[in-house]
């Protein structure tokens, strides 16, 4: 099988030593430093397991199974910005994006520099803290996501469920912008068919959305959301 280390996209050789529902070990070619809390995606021919590592002794990488493509795609509720936009039906759909904030290394007020004064220190901090969001907040808006409405939805790598104004009907194409609030946060533009519509009154239609020709990168940077996400919310 093959292994990759999420959010790197290196594919690694490894040998299953043994499989059951909930743990995955595999025999790695290579030893390698693999912390554990790691996602680590397993590709076979007709299969992607999604873990997480729980241990690596030499070359023995023990995994926690998470789930599995060939299931359900893990699906989390949530809010955040979400823009929806009616293609024509003759557009071929555009390659799905991602737009990452600027991730700038904050400087720590505790790692003082001894040749600097503590006030001008704090100083560079707050400076360097605002000028990050300025630079966030600016790319953004470029893209159009800052004009995007805060919508509850419930997502997954395979589609999204919101509500919007405009009424739709299954089949249609739609484009998807949507502000994931990590940190930095991360813009997606992505495309899809509307597979169900239900109207919920006031002029307001819940859509349910399948994504189509997803970009695996973007498939991967929803499903870690997803899955920290949903940690969040369970502790």
């Amino acid at each position: 099988v093959n292994y990759s280390i999420m959010p790197e996209i290196t594919k690694y050789s490894a040998m299953v030593v043994s499989l059951d529902e909930n743990t995955i070990v595999l025999q790695t070619k290579d030893v390698q430093d693999i912390q554990k809390g790691k996602y680590i995606i397993i590709t076979g021919p007709d299969f992607k397991y999604y873990t997480e590592a729980v241990s690596m002794k030499g070359n023995i990488l023990t995994l926690k199974h998470v789930w599995e493509e060939k299931r359900s795609y893990f699906r989390v509720d949530d809010a955040f910005p979400v823009e929806a936009k009616r293609m024509k039906a003759d557009i071929p759909y555009k390659k799905s994006k991602i737009f990452r904030g600027y991730d700038v290394e904050t400087p720590d007020i505790d790692q003082l520099d001894e040749a600097i004064h503590p006030q001008l220190w704090q100083i560079l901090v707050d400076i360097n803290a605002k000028l990050t969001s300025i630079l966030d907040s600016l790319r953004f808006e470029s893209e159009g996501f800052k004009k995007s409405e805060e919508k509850i939805v419930n997502l997954s790598a395979s589609g999204i469920r919101f509500t919007m104004s405009e009424k739709v009907t299954a089949g249609d194409k739609l484009e998807i912008k949507m502000l994931l609030p990590t940190g930095p946060p991360v813009g997606v533009i992505t495309y899809g068919n509307v597979i169900r519509v239900n109207e919920i009154g006031n002029d307001q239609y819940e859509v349910s959305l399948h994504f189509s020709d997803m970009d695996e990168e973007v498939r991967e940077e929803i499903i870690r959301y997803a899955i920290n996400r949903q940690r969040e919310i369970i502790r």
